[in-house]
């Protein structure tokens, strides 16, 4: 079984639920040590967002306004049942989570958020850990590549053209990005962000946009990058989401 999955537990007469939203190539899989730490009676939506868990065919006929589309499913979803939602997101999927809470506050209970890509700046690291994932050669001892590979959600690929019907998917998410930076003072949602000092995708300047709103906490990880988290910080984060859970 593809661990590419989407998971849904809609559990009757929960009062709260987690919509779960992964990163543009990622998967839901990349949320898959937070899931046990969940109250039993608590709902949850793990999405998979249209084009993932497959082949770079289908991630190139997809689009950003199928994954929006998907997000505000899920979450008319919610809405139905539970009094209480709260968002996890990763990168991209962060964009999504802050536009939503801001386009309904009164749905939107808490956001946990992790590598929000409010400026990018790839590094040259990023390149090399790319060709890696795709060619395959990962090292068991090169960690960060090995959180890349375990975060990235389509089939790799060794012919690079298969990749250039991505660029307007790249085109999207730099439009949602500008359109997010101009709107987040309008978040009055209580967020939580954990930005990665090392990250090699978004800039760590990010920080200075998230910081022009008070109502967004945020946490730094000095030894973390885009999609590996030290042994210590993963702890940090995994323990305050628990103690998310049980507020």
């Amino acid at each position: 079984m593809s661990r590419h999955q989407e998971y849904v537990r809609i559990v009757p007469e929960a009062n709260t639920a987690i919509l779960f939203i992964h990163g543009i190539v990622g998967t839901p899989d990349h949320f898959r040590k937070f899931i046990p730490l969940i109250p039993e009676n608590y709902s949850i939506i793990n999405l998979l967002l249209d084009g993932h868990g497959k082949t770079t065919d289908d991630f190139a006929k997809t689009s950003m306004k199928r994954w929006k589309s998907q997000v505000n499913g899920a979450l008319t979803t919610l809405r139905q049942q539970h009094r209480e939602i709260i968002i996890v997101a990763h990168s991209m999927g962060t964009l999504f989570a802050i536009n939503a809470a801001i386009e309904n506050p009164s749905d939107i209970s808490q956001l946990f958020l992790m590598a929000s890509p409010l400026r990018v700046h790839p590094k040259p690291s990023a390149l090399t850990t790319s060709l890696k994932v795709l060619f395959q050669r990962v090292s068991p001892m090169d960690l960060r590549t090995l959180g890349a590979t375990l975060a990235y959600g389509i089939k790799p690929d060794p012919r690079l053209w298969k990749y250039l019907p991505w660029i307007p998917r790249y085109v999207e998410l730099l439009k949602e990005i500008y359109h997010t930076r101009g709107v987040i003072q309008k978040l009055s949602t209580p967020c939580t962000v954990y930005q990665s000092k090392k990250d090699e995708l978004v800039a760590y300047s990010s920080v200075e946009i998230l910081k022009k709103n008070p109502k967004i906490r945020i946490h730094t990880l000095p030894q973390s990058s885009h999609f590996y988290l030290t042994q210590e910080e993963e702890a940090l984060v995994l323990n305050d989401f628990l103690s998310l859970c049980k507020l």
